[in-house]
């Protein structure tokens, strides 16, 4: 008789193991929605990274050409002073002739 009570024993212990079992079901899917949820935080980051890093080439790019602009405007500037000190005689305006 002994041994029929350790078997009911032990098929009660793996009824409430089963049972215990089944109970963690919804915490693994739960878990698992989480983790996708955080798998498509973590592309979404990773593809504006992407997009942040392409952007910041772009203004990089455009701050050296406004730089080359900028230098070359200056460049006509001083050209342009130089053209009409060639004009200037004693703080007076001096209009060229044309030959």
């Amino acid at each position: 008789m002994q041994c029929v009570a350790d078997v009911s024993n032990i098929s009660t212990q793996i009824g409430q193991i089963i049972q215990q079992v089944q109970d963690l079901n919804p915490r693994f899917a739960s878990m698992n929605k989480g983790m996708e949820i955080q798998s498509v935080g973590a592309q979404q980051i990773s593809d504006a990274m992407v997009l942040l890093s392409s952007t910041s080439v772009q203004i990089a790019d455009s701050l050296r050409e406004i730089n080359n602009a900028i230098a070359q405007l200056n460049q006509i500037a001083r050209g342009l002073r130089q053209e009409v000190s060639v004009f200037k005689v004693n703080n007076t305006i001096v209009e060229p002739t044309l030959s």
